[in-house]
């Protein structure tokens, strides 16, 4: 038993690797195989559980909608019964996430509300709670609600300020100026942009460079749009995703 335990950590592990890398194929492969040993074992059912939330997530990435939603549900009602809020809270953001590629951004706040809710992040998991104020203010200021979006970004700046999180500061910064003053502050939010991909932060400006691009262009500025959306694709190319 030991041996096939260290056998489905070691796929656990290289599965984790490959799906923060966008390896999307390599990650299903070894989150399959250490799924299936650990689902054997009757006292490993909650790292059986993390399995099944990663390969959810791989299911993101790849477009699959709703067989992640399905596998996040049934992972959510599983945690519910045995208690364990920690990874609940997890599974209630990642199903939040989900929602923002729906563009069901109402949705999504209310699973990210259960996730607060459920944990205490800012205490338990820091990086979720900063992750979950930075996709709430998104979410936020794309149902127009953007003084609330303000008030988010406010508050996920001074925790990341607090924390020393650089990567977050920068990303709260360039929502904070794109929501209040964009046509002011567009050499900082480039400066912003370009020290975020000098830390290799490609995944996040993937997503957040696509976002300014989109701000830009509700204001008929398509220079700059096109200037972020490019940002974006090269961002989008460097993360090196593959699909199922």
């Amino acid at each position: 038993m030991e041996d096939e335990i260290e056998k489905a950590e070691f796929h656990y592990k290289l599965g984790n690797l490959y799906y923060f890398t966008k390896t999307t194929l390599l990650s299903f492969h070894h989150l399959s195989i250490a799924k299936s040993i650990y689902q054997a074992y009757a006292d490993y059912k909650t790292q059986s559980l993390n399995c099944t939330v990663l390969l959810a997530l791989n299911y993101i990435d790849d477009g699959r909608l709703l067989r992640a939603e399905t596998m996040l549900k049934g992972c959510a009602e599983r945690l519910i019964k045995v208690g364990d809020n920690h990874l609940l809270a997890a599974v209630y953001y990642d199903l939040g996430f989900l929602k923002i590629q729906e563009d069901k951004h109402e949705e999504a706040l209310v699973y990210f509300n259960l996730s607060f809710e459920t944990n205490d992040l800012k205490r338990n998991a820091p990086i979720m709670y900063m992750q979950c104020i930075y996709e709430s203010a998104r979410s936020t200021y794309k149902i127009g609600e953007v003084d609330k979006a303000i008030k988010w970004v406010q508050l996920g700046f001074e925790f990341s300020q607090k924390t020393n999180n650089i990567n977050f500061a920068l990303k709260f910064s360039v929502l904070n100026i794109c929501y209040t003053a964009p046509l002011e502050g567009i050499e900082q939010v480039k400066d912003f942009i370009n020290r975020l991909e000098e830390r290799e932060a490609f995944v996040d400006i993937e997503a957040l460079a696509e976002d300014v691009a989109k701000v830009y262009s509700s204001l008929n500025n398509y220079k700059y749009s096109t200037y972020f959306l490019e940002k974006a694709i090269k961002s989008s190319k460097l993360t090196g995703k593959e699909v199922l």
